[in-house]
C-alpha cells in the first residue's frame, strides 16, 4: 500500500545524545521512555559525566562538533524526566 512504501526503517543508536533526545521527545508527547533512560544512565562514567560525541556535522566537510559538556547536558536533561 502507499503507506507501507513511505515507512523508512530506523536503526536506534545507543549514542548518548541520541538516547537523551529520544527520552526528551517521548516526554513531549506524554510517554515515558524508561528503557532508553536506563541505557543512558548506564553510560555515565565514574565522574557522573558522559563521553564527548558528535552532535552535528558541518556541511560536506564531515567534521563533527560536540563535547563532553554537551553530551552531559543532554543526558542530565533526560535524567530529569520523571
Amino acid at each position: 500500500t502507499l503507506i507501507e512504501n513511505r515507512i523508512i526503517p530506523c536503526t536506534a543508536s545507543d549514542a548518548t545524545i541520541d538516547l537523551a533526545q529520544r527520552v526528551l521527545a517521548a516526554r513531549c508527547v506524554g510517554l515515558a521512555n524508561t528503557a532508553d533512560r536506563d541505557r543512558l544512565r548506564a553510560q555515565a562514567d565514574a565522574t557522573g559525566t558522559w563521553a564527548a560525541e558528535g552532535w552535528f556535522c558541518y556541511g560536506r566537510s564531515r567534521r563533527w562538533f560536540g563535547s563532553r559538556a554537551l553530551s552531559t547536558a543532554f543526558a542530565l536533561a533526560a535524567m530529569a524526566v520523571p
